[in-house]
């Protein structure tokens, strides 16, 4: 049952996030997820964070999406593996690849150069004039000059344009802010004399949250300097992520993307440079799709690749492997293949090559299927009907997190039989047969079974002859000093290299060497500190030569209230650590007391017998060093009323409530409380309220620690069921909570 929780607490805010297209928001909304459930257990939530991360929340096939993995290392294809990234090819043939999203939305602003039709890849600028960006636009004037325009860093829209007459080697700021809105996942096509045309994206949200599609056109006759609206908004909806060519004829044909209603496929034409548009067909029969790649061949075919479905905020979610093409200017559409040589992925890019005798189609880059970053290049002759891969193959390794008793791996054989063997010493102490997904992930769940420092973890796919081998470090995290801005921990030796990231409001890793006695020191006060506010979690991780990893975790530390049980829960403190609690009652008597943390941190209160704790109670958790403050809030669910389908309870007035049903088809009702406190959320237009239906309530941007009541029957009136209150005001910007559906 514990897994299901918090797979469902997990689940329930992933559908809340607009699109997985944004890695950091959606760590976040899994972190938050988390957040929600963890404070009602103590050490079995231990082992299954990561299993949650890995195995429940990404849309079956699941990997791992934990922000710190290989993703971010080179492989053959030398450049990082990233997502959203752009590419060009110029007059000589040298493909030209720029910016993108690395794991964890870590935008970069550097600068590939291949020579080889991207078998070989040289870094011509590590950190290009232009701020580090995904999701922006780049062309080739007909002087070979590029273009490169707008973007996104999750924290910022970019409106700037900037020119390179040198191959991508140095650029020249064009303009800091063009007419055009600041944007991203927009289009744009370059005109037989020069202009430049850009169409519609999202000027919202850097984080998607609250995208705000257009469909505005514009044009730029001084190579990008300066920008004309050509029309706004144009005949098709408001998009990002779609995708556009131009015609040897000139006509510009836009693609699919996503609106307000999720993924699209119409296709639209115009005739006079983005003036006017005809909507050639409101549904293509590729199906829906944005962050993909078009192309144009040299019989003036358009291809799309790949591509990301998803309707009505991650309800259903899809990537594609499929390749279609149009001989018709896009009104019609035959598939080429639906299951190519590469794996399924977005935010990939295409480019064509003019081959000498033939031409040939390069891919590279994007989010798979797992929702792994790649670096593979992939090269077709035959217009996409085959692939043949020329760079970034799989390297398979594996990951273990000591603390979650938890292993999974990457870029394995698909649908293999592996086996995991653990050695002490000489002596195997454990072993099990567990098998990759068709693309190549595993995780497997070691609980009871604890993996100590030392030793020997063995993954092996005995068919395909691949043996990797891995021992565990000893590394942990030891203290994270917030005044000091400093994470202090303990490496596996002399020496060893660590790399220690900051996770949270904004991201930042950095490569720190142990001293003699192990322990090594990271500083974050140069990248932005460290605070309760902003620190979500530290992550250290330890490499071994094949690229296996251990992982290591700290989490702030929190505790929870529950009034209608007089409990409080305190959670990832450091272990064996004496605590200081004090409940202050503002009209009355006061309680304190003292407790020891286990050995997990963690510890659980009951005061029943000396004290009732009750809304607007301040409640302080200390160890001298961490100081924990939170307020008790009113937070309720009053009534479910099964005949008529509503939840009713109280929050604070004009408090956003959020009711969620699980396992129901129209789960999510958004309410804001009246003057008064009192909100209503009403299914009866979706699947009746059923007893048994598992209830969760969530008063979103409300500050501080936890409130949470645990489920205990109330009393009977006549118009209906009372059941449990149960609210969780989670340590980041979120209260929640859950009734059992029990019937009084």
């Amino acid at each position: 049952m514990l897994e299901k929780m918090i797979a469902w607490s997990v689940r329930l805010w992933c559908k809340k996030i607009q699109k997985v297209r944004h890695h950091a928001v959606f760590v976040i909304a899994i972190m938050l997820a988390l957040a929600l459930v963890l404070p009602l257990f103590v050490f079995e939530s231990q082992r299954a964070t990561a299993q949650a991360l890995e195995n429940e929340i990404l849309f079956e096939p699941s990997r791992s999406n934990l922000p710190i993995t290989l993703s971010s290392l080179k492989s053959d294809a030398d450049f990082s593996k990233r997502r959203g990234h752009s590419s060009v090819v110029l007059d000589n043939g040298d493909i030209i690849l720029m910016g993108g999203f690395l794991d964890f939305d870590v935008a970069v602003n550097d600068v590939w150069k291949s020579e080889d039709g991207g078998a070989t890849w040289e870094e011509i600028n590590s950190e290009a004039d232009w701020a580090a960006r995904g999701w922006h636009s780049s062309v080739v004037l007909p002087d070979n000059s590029i273009v490169l325009l707008g973007g996104n860093d999750t924290a910022e829209l970019y409106n700037d344009v900037w020119r390179s007459d040198d191959g991508g080697e140095s650029w020249t700021e064009l303009t800091a802010g063009a007419d055009w809105s600041a944007r991203e996942s927009f289009a744009s096509v370059v005109l037989d004399d020069g202009s430049i045309i850009l169409m519609g994206g999202n000027d919202g949200d850097a984080t998607w949250i609250e995208p705000d599609y257009v469909s505005d056109v514009w044009v730029s006759t001084d190579q990008g300097a300066s920008w004309d609206e050509v029309t706004a908004p144009a005949e098709w909806s408001g998009r990002s992520g779609h995708a556009s060519v131009i015609l040897d004829d000139g006509r510009i044909v836009l693609m699919g993307g996503y609106d307000e209603s999720g993924s699209i496929n119409d296709v639209w034409r115009s005739d006079d440079g983005g003036e006017s548009w005809t909507e050639l067909t409101a549904g293509a029969d590729w199906m829906k799709r944005g962050d993909y790649s078009s192309i144009v061949l040299s019989d003036d075919s358009i291809l799309i690749t790949g591509g990301l479905y998803f309707v009505d905020q991650m309800e259903e979610v899809a990537v594609h492997g499929d390749v279609w093409r149009s001989d018709d200017g896009g009104e019609s559409w035959t598939l080429v293949t639906d299951d190519a040589d590469w794996v399924g992925r977005y935010g990939h890019s295409c480019v064509v090559l003019a081959d000498e005798g033939n031409e040939s189609i390069v891919l590279m880059g994007g989010r798979d299927v797992n929702w792994s970053h790649r670096n593979d290049v992939w090269r077709s002759t035959d217009d996409g009907e085959s692939w043949e891969q020329v760079a970034g193959f799989p390297n398979p390794y594996f990951r273990v997190y000591p603390q979650f008793y938890w292993i999974s791996g990457e870029e394995w054989p698909g649908d293999a039989d592996l086996t995991i063997e653990i050695f002490d010493g000489d002596d195997l102490v454990f072993s099990d047969n567990p098998q990759s997904n068709e693309y190549g992930y595993f995780g497997f769940d070691l609980y009871p079974f604890e993996l100590e420092p030392g030793l020997e973890v063995k993954v092996e796919a005995e068919t395909e002859g691949v043996l990797r081998t891995h021992i565990v470090k000893d590394l942990e995290i030891t203290a994270v000093d917030m005044d000091a801005d400093q994470v202090h921990g303990i490496a596996d030796g002399t020496g060893s290299e660590v790399i220690v990231a900051h996770v949270g409001d904004y991201f930042a890793e950095q490569a720190v060497e142990a001293g003699v006695d192990r322990k090594w020191v990271a500083d974050f006060s140069a990248e932005g500190g460290l605070d309760y506010k902003i620190t979500e979690r530290i992550v250290a991780r330890e490499y071994d030569e094949e690229g296996n990893v251990t992982f290591n975790m700290w989490f702030p530390p929190f505790f929870t209230v529950d009034p209608t049980t007089d409990t409080i829960a305190v959670h990832r403190w450091p272990a064996n650590t004496g605590l200081d609690v004090t409940v202050e009652d503002p009209a009355g008597p006061s309680w304190s007391g003292s407790i020891v943390t286990d050995s997990n941190g963690d510890y659980w209160l009951s005061i029943g017998d000396e004290f009732d704790i009750d809304t607007g109670h301040t409640v302080t958790v200390t160890d001298g060093v961490t100081t924990k403050v939170h307020e008790v809030t009113a937070l309720r669910i009053h009534e479910v009323d099964w005949e008529n389908n509503t939840i009713s309870g109280v929050a604070e007035p004009g408090t956003d409530v959020e009711v969620r049903i699980y396992d129901h088809p129209d789960p999510v009702r958004i309410e804001t409380a009246d003057g008064a406190g009192n909100w209503t959320a009403d299914f009866s237009t979706a699947e009746e309220t059923n007893p048994g239906k598992v209830i969760m309530i969530s008063v979103l941007g409300m500050p501080a620690m936890p409130t949470s009541v645990m489920p205990k029957v109330m009393k009977r009136i006549s118009t209906g069921k009372f059941l449990s209150p149960f609210s969780l005001l989670t340590p980041i910007t979120t209260i929640s909570g859950a009734t059992s559906g029990l019937q009084v």
